[in-house]
């Protein structure tokens, strides 16, 4: 990942997998603001984060209690926010498809391998 500023048109957005099939309006969703998460029902919706810290433990938590894959999103809106995650390559990278709904997506998957000896 590359070194990342804070900007206000740079987000990190972390929502379940879905192997390209539309998300359902209803969904299992884990409540990551209690000490115990649990799974709940809940409209479908992408958690955003304006840090790269927050979002990817958000990530990992998801991916570890759902056992499927999340994926965590760059969201860049302008140039400024480009420079701002990665500097001019980024900015490169942004110029090649400004129109980009995601700039970079990262597919976190957590595999759980139990007890080694």
């Amino acid at each position: 990942m590359p070194a990342q500023q804070s900007h206000p048109n740079l987000e990190f957005h972390v929502e379940i997998a879905n192997n390209g099939i539309p998300t359902p309006t209803i969904v299992q969703r884990l409540d990551l603001t209690s000490p115990s998460p649990l799974l709940q029902q809940q409209e479908a919706q992408t958690m955003a984060f304006k840090d790269w810290e927050e979002a990817s433990r958000a990530a990992f938590v998801l991916a570890a209690k759902t056992h499927g894959p999340v994926n965590l999103d760059v969201v860049v809106f302008d140039e400024e926010a480009a420079r701002a995650y990665g500097g001019d390559e980024a900015v490169k990278q942004y110029h090649e498809d400004p129109e980009a709904s995601v700039f970079e997506r990262f597919e976190i998957r957590v595999n759980n391998i139990g007890r080694v000896p």
